[in-house]
């Protein structure tokens, strides 16, 4: 009986250590194809800076109309056309 329950206890905690395991690298995939696609819409002819690129993205701040349209119009479509394929 004493034998089942140890490893009963062993078999949870491993579990456990695997989904921490699995939701970390989740979010670390997660934070590499944000990154990815940021530096993906900066290049360019027009060289949007990162703040611009985020501020466009999130809504953060006042940006320009053309910076908006570069962004929203021309880049962010390709970039998610590129993640997708």
């Amino acid at each position: 009986m004493k034998n089942n329950s140890v490893v009963a206890d062993i078999v949870a905690n491993q579990r456990k250590a695997e989904r921490k395991r699995w939701f970390c690298y989740f979010y670390l995939f997660l934070v590499i194809g944000v990154v990815s696609l940021i530096l993906d819409v900066m290049t360019g002819p027009a060289m949007l800076s990162v703040s611009e690129v985020v501020n466009a993205l999130f809504g953060i701040s006042e940006i320009d109309k053309m910076t908006d349209n570069i962004v929203h119009n021309l880049r962010l479509p390709d970039g998610i056309d590129g993640a997708c394929s």
